[in-house]
């Protein structure tokens, strides 16, 4: 049973982690990391705070990067990142496939001497189960 994704690098990382999402049915998974000693909230100001957030859907994934005043959003599908509004911490061209976005989790941490939280992310995921299995990619990262 092949990953329903439109996407590539999104249809690979459903399978490295055995997801299937129902077909035909929309789906989403949200995951926020802070660099706080406390859960991701689900609300903050992108301007004052801290924050990577990675959106995955079947036809895309999107991240987004705030730190201190500056933020970049990107959308990346086909394996181009594109920015949404703003990319002022120019990520649109250091983005790596969905696979290997840990390279740039760490050096994110590496560049701003910050950490990111990861056994305190916000997961929300619209695939049934799917849940402890993003919880554990996400702490590889």
């Amino acid at each position: 049973m092949a990953p329903l994704a439109a996407n590539p690098s999104v249809a690979a990382w459903l399978s490295a982690r055995g997801l299937f999402p129902q077909s035909g049915k929309a789906w989403r998974v949200t995951i926020a990391l802070d660099v706080v000693e406390r859960p991701a909230p689900a609300i903050f100001s992108r301007f004052a705070d801290t924050r990577l957030h990675l959106t995955i859907q079947s036809s895309q994934w999107e991240l987004m990067f705030c730190h201190g005043d500056r933020v970049s959003t990107l959308l990346i599908a086909n394996g181009v990142a594109t920015a949404r509004d703003r990319d002022e911490h120019r990520l649109a061209g250091v983005v790596p496939a969905l696979s290997r976005i840990g390279t740039l989790v760490r050096e994110l941490e590496h560049r701003y001497g910050i950490f990111f939280q990861r056994h305190h992310a916000r997961i929300e995921a619209e695939i049934p189960g799917s849940e402890p299995i993003v919880r554990a990619w996400v702490s590889s990262l």
